[in-house]
Order: C-alpha cells, then sequence, then structure tokens
C-alpha cells in the first residue's frame, strides 16, 4: 500500500495486484465507503480506479491531524502544578505549556491539548468539544442511515483539521459571514461492514474494544467499542 497526495485537494492510495488477500477486502471496503453520501464530517472517496497493477483509491484530502494527535499532546506537555503557587510549572526556556503546544499543533485545534487550569473547563474550550463530539456522532449516524457499520471508532479514526461555515449575521435576513471552526471527519473503513448481524470476533482495535466482544455477544453489529 501506498499514500500518495496529489493535487491540493485529493489524496490517493494505491494497491498492487499482486496482493490478491490485501486487493479482495480493499474492494469492499472501497464499494461499502463509495455507498456513503458526500457528507462534511466524512472523508469522501471519489473514485476507484485500476490499472494492470494496481487498484488506486482516489480519496478527499484533509490537512490536520488525527484525534489521537491532539490526546497525546495533552498528556505529553502535562506538567503538574507547582506544590507552592499551584500554577502549572514554566520550561526551562521561559514559555508556558500552552504556548509550547501551540507552538506544536494547529492553531483552532490547539485548545483541546490545553491542559491550563484556568483554560481546561473555559466556555469556549468546552464549546470545542461539544461541537466536534456532535460532528462525530452525525457521522456516524449517516452511517448507520445507509446500513453501514464503521466497526473500528477511535481517536485514531477522526482527522481534525480548520475549515470554514456560513453563519447567519443578526439583523440582516438572507446574510452570512464567514466563521472558522474546528471540522472531524470519520476516515478508514477498511473493517466495515453492511451485515447487521455479524459474527465476527476481535475485529477492531483491542483497547476500544467493548466487553461484549470477549462475551460472545452475537448481536446486532455496530460501530462503537470495536463492533
Amino acid at each position: 500500500m501506498r499514500w500518495t497526495r496529489s493535487w491540493s485537494r485529493y489524496a490517493s492510495i494505491s494497491f498492487s495486484r499482486n496482493e490478491r488477500n490485501v486487493l479482495i477486502p480493499i474492494c469492499a471496503q472501497a464499494t461499502i465507503h463509495q455507498s456513503l453520501p458526500l457528507h462534511p464530517n466524512i472523508v469522501a472517496l471519489h473514485r476507484t480506479l485500476e490499472t494492470r497493477s494496481y487498484l488506486l483509491l482516489l480519496l478527499e484530502f484533509v490537512p490536520g491531524e488525527d484525534l489521537f494527535y491532539f490526546l497525546e499532546q495533552a498528556r505529553d506537555h502535562y506538567e503538574p502544578s507547582d506544590p507552592v503557587s499551584g500554577s502549572p510549572s514554566d520550561s526551562d526556556s521561559g514559555c508556558s505549556i500552552s504556548s509550547e503546544i501551540s507552538a506544536r499543533t494547529p492553531p483552532t485545534p490547539s485548545l483541546l491539548s490545553n491542559l491550563s487550569p484556568s483554560k481546561l473547563l473555559s466556555r469556549t474550550r468546552l464549546k470545542l468539544i461539544a461541537s466536534m463530539f456532535g460532528q462525530m456522532c452525525d457521522a456516524v449516524a449517516v452511517c448507520h442511515e445507509r446500513g453501514v457499520f464503521h466497526r473500528d471508532i477511535k481517536p485514531e479514526n477522526f482527522i481534525v483539521t480548520d475549515g470554514w461555515h456560513d453563519v447567519p449575521v443578526e439583523g440582516a435576513p438572507g446574510q452570512t459571514r464567514r466563521e472558522r471552526r474546528v471540522v472531524v471527519k470519520l476516515t478508514d473503513f477498511g473493517l466495515s461492514t453492511m451485515d447487521v448481524q455479524s459474527a465476527d470476533m476481535d475485529c477492531g482495535s483491542a483497547p476500544y474494544m467493548s466487553y461484549g466482544e470477549g462475551c460472545f455477544d452475537f448481536g446486532t453489529a455496530c460501530s462503537v467499542g470495536g463492533h
């Protein structure tokens, strides 16, 4: 498998046709992915192309990092409060924790990685988290409406990027203004299925599997917890 970024709006993944054991499930994945409608919170699969040597998937290019990246940023850069002052300790260079994090992450989503006590429960941060969680739920809901079960919902499969949306202007009917926002997109349909009943075991990522996965529960397929 090989990733290639092409142009500014598309990305391609190529698979060798010699890898028959890989090609069959990839074709099934592509068929399921293409059955989904275009949605702002799902990475689009625009087209599949075949040559004598390769199968290519032409996907929407989404600049950014996955959600797990921002969670790791928060953990890796967390420093306990100073026992005397009660405030977060500064680095040797004199930069604050939030400054260090902001320098390593995109401007808007960086607020996710900020563990400063003054911003941890700030209204802005909570609104951001609520907006992102709502977008994640919207993506999964659209999949379920089309009979698609992702079966590998986890932070690594949500890409976080900067985007824009139109906001109505108060007191000016019919007029809108562009406002920057964090956009979350669901990706990687490699384990997805359209089977309502599934007997697959150990399908998903072990750290995110539900307890039912280990209890031989052959119930209705779902997307959360590795099902």
